[in-house]
């Protein structure tokens, strides 16, 4: 195989260039679009399960047949400050 063969095809070479002048025009754009999608999907993340908590609170809902809120009202201080 040709190492040059990138630089030989025009069509990758093309392509390289427009990826290279979308850099060029939007630089912050390659910065910033991954940490606002990160940021977003985190935000969704912590909404789930803040509403399935809320959801198992509400219904009485038990996890492997253990009520989470009776477990939290019988635990020690110190047993909820390790946890």
């Amino acid at each position: 195989m040709n190492p040059n063969a990138i630089t030989t095809n025009p069509s990758l070479r093309t392509f390289g260039w427009l990826v290279k002048r979308e850099y060029w025009e939007h630089r912050n754009g390659f910065l910033r679009a991954p940490f606002i999608i990160a940021a977003v999907l985190i935000f969704i993340v912590i909404a789930a399960f803040i509403t399935a908590d809320v959801t198992a609170h509400r219904h009485g809902i038990n996890i492997s047949g253990l009520n989470i809120s009776q477990l939290a009202e019988k635990m020690s201080p110190e047993a909820a400050e390790k946890f």
